[in-house]
């Protein structure tokens, strides 16, 4: 269950309290002591697979992770969101039906990760390798890669790099164990 920031409730083990938004980098709320922030859950499903368009009727969510953490990975919790990740490609690190968390403000394949992006009109989560770089330092050349060594990879280069967009890097798996 989540509370709202405005709530100062009593929980059976601690106490919920609000945080002072007036301060900058601030959390959404204080569990005891410690400050958290909300990452919502957006109501789609993203591939680990072959691919598909970005659609579900689930209800968004979201998950709370301690602000200490967050600044420790350089994530901004506004621009950070969860979503469902469907298909085995990236099993082990990433089983079908994780949730990932995504930082939107890693828009760019700096270095080797795990990035959610759109290819072809259609949404994956893949881990993108630059293969070499260009003068103004963006890749010349990218491999996309499954961890599931099931999927083969595929190569970008050149003007083909103009048919992938970068939503965000991906930062944390949430799934079952």
């Amino acid at each position: 269950m989540l509370l709202p920031p405005s709530a100062a409730t009593s929980a059976r083990h601690g106490s919920i309290e609000q945080v002072d938004p007036s301060r900058p980098d601030h959390g959404d709320v204080r569990f005891d002591g410690i400050e958290y922030a909300f990452a919502r859950r957006m109501a789609l499903s993203i591939s680990a697979g072959n691919g598909l368009e970005a659609v579900d009727d689930g209800e968004a969510e979201g998950l709370a992770f301690p602000v200490s953490w967050l600044r420790r990975q350089g994530i901004n919790a506004d621009l950070a969101v969860l979503v469902s990740v469907k298909g085995d490609s990236m099993a082990p690190a990433i089983p079908d039906g994780a949730l990932v968390l995504i930082h939107v403000a890693e828009r760019s394949i700096a270095s080797t990760g795990v990035y959610a992006f759109n290819l072809d009109g259609q949404s994956f989560v893949k881990r993108l390798v630059p293969q070499s770089t260009e003068a103004d330092g963006r890749p010349g050349a990218v491999a996309i890669m499954s961890d599931n060594h099931s999927y083969p990879p595929l190569f970008l280069s050149g003007k083909d790099l103009n048919r992938i967009t970068v939503v965000g890097r991906v930062r944390a798996v949430v799934a079952e164990i």
